[in-house]
């Protein structure tokens, strides 16, 4: 029995191993080739122009089509839909970590392939929504952010 189970563990192993190796091995997509002496993100508005996503760039259904949005600089902005929507993938087009295949992303006017990497990355802060428990007492919390925060 003892025997049987080495060589289960061996099997998917293996295919494990092989999977890993396969991520490992993939070629990278978004190539930064811009130094970090070019564009800064400055005011940060946010525009997108008839947008448009497929994750498998072969697939006949985009999963964002045709997007129209404009975001004025210091707005607070809640992207609200139903699981697996792409609200994710939106908000992930904004600092590169996917490149749109249709249309243009931009950020103070600029496209975003038009920033290094760095400084895009450096300009542009997400939140994304996190379902967390903190423990302890609301005002220890809110000390986590500020240890010097008065009750003020």
């Amino acid at each position: 029995m003892m025997l049987s189970m080495l060589f289960m563990m061996m099997i998917i192993s293996v295919a494990a191993a092989k999977r890993i190796c396969e991520v490992l091995d993939e070629e990278i997509d978004i190539i930064d080739t811009y130094s970090s002496a070019e564009n800064v993100v400055t005011a940060g508005e946010i525009e997108f122009k008839n947008v448009s996503f497929r994750y498998y760039k072969h697939s006949e259904d985009p999963v964002l089509s045709n997007i129209n949005l404009s975001i004025p600089a210091g707005s607070t902005v809640g992207i609200i839909g139903s699981t697996g929507c792409g609200k994710t993938t939106l908000v992930s087009l904004i600092p590169r970590l996917y490149d749109c295949d249709e249309g243009e992303v931009l950020i103070d006017g600029v496209n975003v392939r038009d920033y290094s990497l760095y400084n895009l990355r450096e300009g542009v802060g997400m939140v994304l929504q996190k379902n967390l428990l903190f423990s302890g007492t609301i005002k220890e919390n809110l000390r986590w952010g500020n240890p010097t925060a008065t009750d003020e």
